[in-house]
């Protein structure tokens, strides 16, 4: 049986990092002025999974106990997902500025890549809030559980 104080120790440790990864992503997407509305979806679910990572760092030690271990693996491995996730974002978005020769400063979004995000790149955005979806469940769940 692992040390019940390591386990939330290693959580918050990734979940600082996880944290991290997302404001980075937060950062980039507020950096895109006027983007379209399934940017803005992808926005308001990193902010969700940044705060639930957040809420977190809250649950006091002996909280940490009525999480069954299981549950801690699960939400060790939805927050490394979630990292993964990030950086798999600002990849994309790094890309798609790239193939679009929008400048580095990422201030604006043509006609042509607006319609490319909000409609051709949609279904890869769904597949993305999708995860995020998945990863903010395991970890509110964590949360809760150690919170009732």
């Amino acid at each position: 049986m692992a040390d019940p104080i390591s386990i939330p120790a290693s959580i918050l440790s990734i979940a600082a990092v996880s944290a991290h990864s997302i404001r980075a992503v937060l950062n980039d997407l507020d950096s895109i002025k006027d983007a379209p509305k399934t940017l803005h979806a992808l926005r308001n679910r990193l902010a969700s999974l940044e705060r639930a990572l957040e809420s977190l760092q809250t649950i006091a030690d002996e909280q940490w106990g009525l999480v069954n271990e299981r549950l801690l693996y699960d939400s060790r491995i939805a927050i490394n997902s979630c990292k993964k996730t990030c950086n798999e974002v600002r990849a994309i978005l790094s890309r798609w500025a790239q193939q679009s020769g929008c400048r580095k400063d990422k201030d604006f979004i043509t006609p042509w890549e607006r319609f490319v995000i909000g409609f051709i790149k949609q279904r890869q955005i769904k597949s993305i809030n999708k995860e995020l979806d998945r990863e903010l469940s395991a970890i509110n769940t964590v949360f809760s559980t150690a919170t009732f």
